[in-house]
């Protein structure tokens, strides 16, 4: 049994293939390349801190104040407006 059969030898073909065309890109291409995936990571983690933990812990704490300042019957109330009022805003 060949090891193109075995399953094996494939990989290893396939991981070669990848290695000739990882070096046949130029050094600019690298630099690009990094440069493009350095600016993506960047904007994933401006997007988790921003979207992601800083709008958690700003609507943490104004929820928790308006439910200690309303109630929480009146704040639910006041909840149930938000869609309604963000419909008519747009």
């Amino acid at each position: 049994m060949s090891h193109s059969e075995d399953g094996r030898g494939y990989l290893t073909e396939q991981r070669l293939m990848i290695r000739d065309a990882a070096r046949a890109f130029s050094p600019q291409a690298r630099r690009f390349l990094l440069a493009e995936f350095l600016a993506w990571l960047g904007h994933g983690v401006f997007q988790v801190l921003f979207q992601g933990w800083g709008s958690v812990v700003i609507s943490g704490i104004t929820f928790t104040t308006m439910i200690r300042h309303y109630g929480p019957v009146r704040s639910t109330m006041i909840t149930a407006l938000v869609p309604g009022l963000s419909a008519l805003g747009a």
